[in-house]
């Protein structure tokens, strides 16, 4: 496999990667002989329908067959052309969600990290896995989960102050601009890897993965500008600035999380 690396700005229309497929190429050269040999046998049938008619009857048949085979051929060149993926627009290029080996003892392992790491270059791509993404890393969004007894605070256009585990000691600043209507029913796997939210292992989920303990909801923030060079999915904790509440209402949460009962 040909690849960009990590890093790499390109324009829309930029070869991104170049997969090959061994048994593709194999069904290309096969269907594409196939389509040799009925051209041949058509022809032939054309010359000879002057003087046999049988030649004549056989000829609908045959050019139907080379009409089945030759749309067979154009699927699989379709196919092959997909192999060569490139950028859907101007952008640098991210990393996908790296890849953590859960291969069984007795089998051998599977590639980790990312497609594009130097070290996985040749390496096999089940379909559907993610080779890279495309975007500005300097207008990167943030997405706060919220405890369900904290949700009630929390309103658009609201200011927030993040601190990334990747940059410590330095606070990025931002807006809130949407909250979800609903809970949140799972956990990104590097939330749940960090501790920073309890989980709960949830096997009947889509991915079979962590959901949070409790109801909590997202919030996306717009982060302001900032020089900093930030990782795709970086952790953090960050802090809203809410509306000031009086000492009873203070009092009623602390008592309300205190004998909060789950029947």
């Amino acid at each position: 496999m040909e690849a960009v690396a990590v890093g790499d700005p390109v324009m829309s229309g930029d070869t991104l990667a170049r997969l090959e497929s061994l048994e593709l190429e194999d069904e290309l050269v096969d269907l594409a002989g196939q389509v040799e040999q009925q051209e041949l046998r058509r022809d032939q049938l054309e010359r000879l329908r002057v003087s046999d008619p049988a030649a004549g009857d056989q000829l609908p048949v045959a050019r139907q067959t080379l009409a089945d085979l030759e749309q067979r051929l154009e699927r699989k060149q379709r196919d092959h052309r997909r192999l060569v993926i490139v950028a859907p627009e101007n952008g640098t290029i991210l990393p996908p969600r790296e890849s953590v080996s859960n291969t069984p003892d007795k089998e051998l392992p599977t590639w980790t990290g990312t497609p594009l790491d130097e070290e996985n270059r040749g390496c096999y791509l089940e379909a559907g896995t993610m080779l890279c993404l495309v975007g500005d890393p300097t207008a990167m969004q943030a997405m706060l989960v919220i405890d369900q007894a904290d949700i009630d605070l929390v309103a658009e256009g609201q200011n927030v102050r993040i601190q990334l585990d990747q940059v410590p000691g330095t606070f990025l600043v931002g807006t809130i601009e949407e909250i979800s209507a609903v809970d949140a029913e799972s956990v990104s796997p590097e939330l749940s890897a960090r501790g920073l939210l309890p989980t709960v292992r949830d096997p009947s989920g889509a991915a079979g993965g962590d959901r949070p303990l409790g109801a909590s909801f997202e919030a996306r923030v717009a982060l302001e500008p900032h020089d900093q060079t930030l990782l795709v999915r970086s952790t953090g904790r960050a802090k809203i600035r809410v509306e000031p509440q009086s000492l009873a209402h203070r009092l009623y949460r602390y008592l309300g999380r205190t004998f909060r009962f789950d029947l």
